[in-house]
């Protein structure tokens, strides 16, 4: 099964199917990283991006 997520970066808007085995990961998220690597957008919680910026 999986959930989509809709997020905004730059007034575009992005939806993301993500499988709900994951969910919990962006449960009471309200920000949202999303990055270009590639041809592929990434979608993450910005607190999941805060923690690897201060682990480095």
């Amino acid at each position: 099964m999986s959930k989509t997520v809709t997020v905004r970066k730059f007034g575009q808007q992005y939806s993301f199917t993500i499988p709900t085995e994951f969910k919990k990961i962006f449960e009471g998220s309200d920000h949202a990283v999303v990055e270009q690597i590639g041809n592929s957008l990434i979608y993450r919680p910005a607190e999941i991006k805060a923690k690897e910026e201060t682990a480095n």
